[in-house]
């Protein structure tokens, strides 16, 4: 049978409720089994760079992971790609974000600062608000220090919900779901966290079970895709704080909660990226 569907309708911006803390935590809400289907899953093929920060953030970066030499030749590679590719736009700040992520920072030459500047900036000239918080996101994780403005929050903001809306339309509501947590860490990394209810924290670890029931199908490498972007966005929306070190890279300030009953104090915990 598949998981009850999920519906975004209640997915927008507003405060959340005053007892909600950290509702996702990946050493239990991921199982044992989970990791032995996925890393089985990514040993039995051949390597692809694009869930090595996904892994790294929910802890499993060790795994699994590609020779160094890949990553220098595909950098290369795309380096000398046609810039008006969409491969040169999305698949090199993408990389460049994954080794920063798994490497714990980047050295970027100064080709390469300048094509992720031009992405970011043009992303923003052509309004695609969405696009634009996760480029400009990726580009503080590599160390390129661009702020996000006032206005431009808002926009992005006003696109989330319109995504959410124009899924909702479609009938597609887990589809909205994914996008909505992949902007709202975007954010976060930016700096601006977007406020998240108890009940919204109860509909994001659902996707997970949605995301699961492809496994055992022949969707398993979407639902495994799935799983580990949903998984490590609802990581990074977990954590108390982030950092990004001025060589790149992403730090993750979790805290063990204790249960209610429990008067001990919580006991922070440093995840580095």
């Amino acid at each position: 049978m598949n998981p009850e569907r999920i519906n975004i309708k209640d997915l927008t911006i507003e405060e959340p409720e005053k007892e909600a803390e950290v509702f996702f935590d990946p050493e239990k809400d991921i199982t044992e089994e989970d990791w032995d289907t996925i890393l089985d899953f990514f040993k039995s093929r051949h390597y692809n760079p694009v869930e090595a920060d996904e892994l790294e953030i929910l802890g499993k970066g060790n795994e699994v992971s590609p020779p160094n030499h890949f990553y220098y030749e595909k950098r290369e590679e795309l380096l000398k790609s046609n810039e008006t590719t969409s491969e040169r736009n999305h698949f090199l700040p993408q990389l460049l974000k994954n080794i920063a992520i798994k490497n714990h920072g980047i050295n970027l030459s100064d080709q390469e600062k300048k094509e992720f500047k031009r992405i970011v900036k043009k992303l923003a000239e052509s309004e695609f608000w969405i696009g634009y918080a996760e480029k400009l996101a990726w580009a503080n994780i590599v160390g390129i220090k661009e702020p996000l403005d006032e206005k431009n929050l808002a926009n992005i903001l006003n696109s989330m919900k319109v995504q959410d809306e124009e899924w909702v339309k479609a009938r597609n509501e887990e589809a909205g779901i994914h996008d909505w947590l992949k902007t709202a860490a975007h954010l976060k990394i930016l700096g601006h966290s977007v406020p998240i209810s108890k009940e919204q924290w109860q509909k994001f670890k659902a996707i997970l079970d949605i995301d699961r029931a492809d496994f055992p199908t022949n969707r398993k490498d979407t639902g495994i895709m799935y799983f580990l972007m949903d998984a490590s966005n609802m990581k990074i929306l977990s954590a108390d704080e982030i950092e990004i070190p001025k060589q790149g890279g992403l730090e993750l300030l979790m805290h063990k909660k204790e249960t209610i009953l429990s008067e001990s104090k919580t006991i922070p915990e440093k995840r580095n990226f």
